[in-house]
């Protein structure tokens, strides 16, 4: 699963994104981190506890 595809599952609640929020996560990847901290600052501004979790 990409992180695109993570953000998606946010939205619409569809599946069980949490192994792969774990695999990417673990990756070390640290191009992934201004996205996810974007994203973050978004649920928080909407109040979206889903996507803030």
């Amino acid at each position: 699963m990409t992180l695109a595809e993570v953000f998606r599952h946010v939205e619409t609640l569809d599946g069980d994104p949490w192994p792969s929020v774990h695999a990417l996560a673990m990756s070390g990847d640290r191009s992934l981190v201004p996205p996810v901290q974007a994203a973050l600052e978004r649920y928080l501004d909407e109040d979206d506890w889903y996507g803030r979790d």
